[in-house]
């Protein structure tokens, strides 16, 4: 199973082989999820700061977020995202998160919207 996962992840993102540590970043994190399941992913290394971020946006609503630091800390969390009745719904959430301290890239990517979607929502 580890190794679908692997091949999924190397070929979306273009993430070389010899880059272990997120490759098992990805492996570690999504032996219990199928293919299927998957949205998107996001990988992510900081070249300042050696910080490296797996977003995988599930398709019943969930992310989840994992973050290495160089300092050997790691943080996991997971999101689960509401079905929204209304678009006024979906920017109060938007910005709540971003005064949590997202990105607008990363609440894009949550809610599988535009980062000008979310944008315009903060305005």
């Amino acid at each position: 199973m580890a190794t679908d996962n692997q091949d999924l992840i190397l070929s979306n993102n273009n993430i070389e082989p010899q880059q272990s540590s997120v490759t098992d970043l990805v492996i570690n994190n999504l032996h219990n999820i199928q293919a299927s399941d998957i949205r998107n992913i996001n990988v992510s290394i900081d070249p300042k700061t050696g910080k490296e971020q797996l977003e995988v946006n599930l398709n019943n609503g969930s992310t989840l977020i994992q973050t290495n630091h160089s300092s050997g800390v790691t943080e996991k969390s997971m999101i689960q995202t509401p079905k929204f009745s209304s678009v006024q719904e979906r920017n109060e959430a938007a910005k709540q998160l971003h005064n949590d301290g997202k990105t607008q890239d990363q609440i894009a990517r949550i809610f599988n919207v535009s980062q000008t979607t979310i944008h315009n929502a903060l305005k």
